[in-house]
């Protein structure tokens, strides 16, 4: 890890970059985003994402992002921490029904599941 990475874990220093996609310069919103931006792993835009553009970062690196833990702590929350096909508390796994937003995942994108149910899918 560069010094300049090491400096930013905790806080948030904008870095800003073009877009690989339209060429727009953008800003990064968060600290996560600012690593991801100086690593080289974030870049494109939120507009140019929103149309489908994806994480560069394999799945298995993406899992272990800050951005992931959220993600998948709110759709937990939204499920009220429970399989949302069978009711089941646990253990609890989240499946993307869909990958084409992988790293900018809307709400939708997401279903939690038991371990079970997720097998099924």
């Amino acid at each position: 890890m560069t010094a300049t990475l090491r400096h930013l874990i905790g806080r948030h220093v904008p870095v800003q970059r073009d877009c690989d996609i339209c060429g727009k310069p953008f800003t990064s919103r968060n600290a996560e985003a600012a690593r991801m931006m100086l690593a080289g792993r974030l870049r494109v835009c939120d507009d140019c994402r929103r149309a489908g553009a994806r994480t560069t970062l394999t799945y298995g690196e993406y899992l272990k992002t800050d951005w992931w833990r959220h993600r998948r702590e709110r759709a937990l929350e939204l499920a009220e921490s429970h399989c949302q096909v069978c009711n089941s508390p646990g253990p609890l796994e989240i499946h993307h029904r869909t990958y084409e937003r992988l790293g900018h995942e809307r709400d939708a994108d997401l279903i939690v599941l038991c371990a079970d149910c997720h097998r099924l899918f």
